[in-house]
């Protein structure tokens, strides 16, 4: 586990400074759309005559991205737009750490970088839509198109089908780190690529959150409902590792039930957060937490080959938590309660770290769901470790 902590450490450095290295901030490659240009700040307006329009698909190339503390960035263009879809391909990673913004009615935005993403602590995602980010090297659409950030030529492959899935040629993509953001409007935020570490708040009240680490070579299918879009990223035997962490976090929280640092879907319904890997580490003072303040409970499900979570002695909350709060002494049920669901070979709980579901009124109990294949590893010096 601490070998992997190390290993997340150095990826998230060694991805800042390439990113801190880029030439411009944000600047297009002139293979979508109009002739190669900078944009200037600290405002950025991406307007859609910048990129190409295919039916209600709208793309755009940059060769550098990135969105620095103080700034924002606006993509804007007709409501007709459904799908904003962008890549990276100048080989610097993407640092988001202003605002990033899409003022299309409606319209999700898709960024990969096959060279990495680090979202900072200022870091606010501010889309009608959803969002959806990878290090992906290419987006497949559902006629077989491809829009790929690392072979592309004169004349763009770009219709006007939905996205079917973020694609990767090679194995070991790049990592992503997030040492903060917040999402607006209740959104959905999915995080797709190699080893993804959380270092800080992910905040998406009431919203959906996708985790999904990939370290082979092949694609992460998506499937489109009118209850939002899923991921499938393979057999576990190909997938990366997430590491949510609250280490290097000072000082940690006053409420020793509070978490310092992870992901968290609260609000008056709370969300849903999904996460699939092959590792997934929990440790220092981490969580993921649906709870909600009146209204649904919220539902966490965690699909990966181990998953481990390791407290910090009592400082702080670490660990799996979803929770249904009513207010009203007479409600009798809500329209869904908290649920968390664990789908693992092994599960180990160290140093106090918990799995929780909890009801606050007269609401019926949450439901906790554990598939632990091989073994479930208790340390038994720790308090109890699995509540609900």
């Amino acid at each position: 586990m601490m070998h992997f902590q190390a290993i997340a450490r150095v990826l998230a450095i060694a991805v800042a400074l390439a990113a801190s290295n880029s030439i411009a901030q944000i600047a297009t490659d002139g293979t979508v759309g109009s002739p190669a240009t900078s944009l200037t700040g600290p405002d950025f307006t991406i307007d859609h005559t910048l990129g190409l329009t295919s039916g209600t698909n709208l793309f755009h190339s940059f060769s550098d991205f990135n969105v620095h503390g103080g700034e924002s960035a606006t993509f804007t263009g007709p409501n007709s737009i459904s799908n904003v879809l962008s890549r990276v391909t100048g080989g610097n990673a993407s640092v988001i750490d202003g605002t990033l913004r899409s003022t299309i009615e409606q319209a999700n935005l898709y960024l990969i970088n096959p060279a990495g993403l680090v979202f900072g602590a200022n870091s606010q995602v501010d889309v009608d839509g959803a969002f959806h980010t990878s290090t992906a090297e290419y987006i497949d659409l559902a006629d077989g198109a491809r829009f790929d950030a690392l072979h592309f030529g004169a004349a763009p492959n770009v219709t006007s089908a939905t996205p079917s899935a973020f694609g990767f040629y090679n194995d070991d993509p790049a990592s992503i780190t997030i040492n903060g953001t917040s999402i607006v409007n209740d959104g959905v935020f999915s995080v797709v690529g190699g080893n993804i570490t959380v270092a800080g708040r992910v905040d998406v009240p009431g919203g959906t959150v996708n985790l999904a680490s990939r370290q082979a070579a092949g694609d992460v299918t998506m499937a489109h409902t009118s209850e939002g879009t899923t991921f499938d990223p393979g057999d576990t035997d190909d997938l990366g590792s997430i590491l949510l962490t609250g280490s290097g976090l000072t000082p940690p929280p006053a409420d020793p039930t509070s978490a310092s640092a992870g992901v968290f879907a609260d609000g008056t319904s709370a969300g849903t957060i999904v996460v699939q890997a092959g590792f997934v580490d929990i440790a220092d003072g981490a969580a993921l937490q649906a709870s909600s303040d009146g209204g649904s409970g919220g539902t966490i499900e965690v699909r990966a080959d181990a998953v481990v979570i390791t407290g910090r002695s009592g400082s702080s909350f670490t660990g799996i938590r979803a929770e249904a709060r009513s207010m009203a002494d007479d409600v009798i049920d809500i329209a869904r309660q908290a649920e968390v669901d664990i789908q693992t070979a092994t599960l180990e709980i160290y140093d106090g770290g918990v799995i929780s579901t909890s009801t606050l009124g007269a609401t019926a109990a949450g439901r906790i769901l554990i598939n632990a294949v091989d073994a479930i590893i208790l340390d038994a010096r720790s308090a109890p470790a699995i509540e609900g």
